[in-house]
């Protein structure tokens, strides 16, 4: 049985607040990469509205470049929404006890790393 007590000790560890800390950072760093990529997107998509006689550059060259910034930014989204929910998780598990031996040592190690690195 879980009580509060334990629990409040094992989400207060030092490396536990940093792994929460880490998964937060990259739960905001994704949200804007998301709102980056969602602008890139509207803007090409506004570039039917330059006239035919612009060039061919801008009619066609700046919503292609717009595209594929938009296509890398949609990654860097996922990678750092995918990193978050992992840190998350963990957190989750260790501090509830459910779990906990889904994550190899490997793993937890790495997990580990991402949030030292990032605090």
């Amino acid at each position: 049985m879980i009580n509060s007590q334990g629990i409040n000790n094992r989400q207060n560890e030092d490396l536990f607040l940093k792994i929460q800390y880490a998964s937060r950072r990259y739960f905001n760093a994704a949200e804007s990469i998301n709102y980056l990529s969602w602008a890139l997107c509207i803007t090409s998509a506004m570039m039917i509205f330059v006239p035919d006689s612009a060039s061919k550059l801008i009619s066609m060259g700046i919503p292609a470049l717009l595209e594929v910034l938009a296509l890398i930014t949609s990654c860097a989204f996922n990678h750092m929404l995918k990193n978050a929910a992992v840190l998350r998780n963990f957190f989750d598990s260790h501090v509830l006890m459910i779990g906990e031996d889904n994550y190899t040592n490997i793993g937890t190690q790495k997990l580990k790393e991402i949030a030292l690195n990032l605090s």
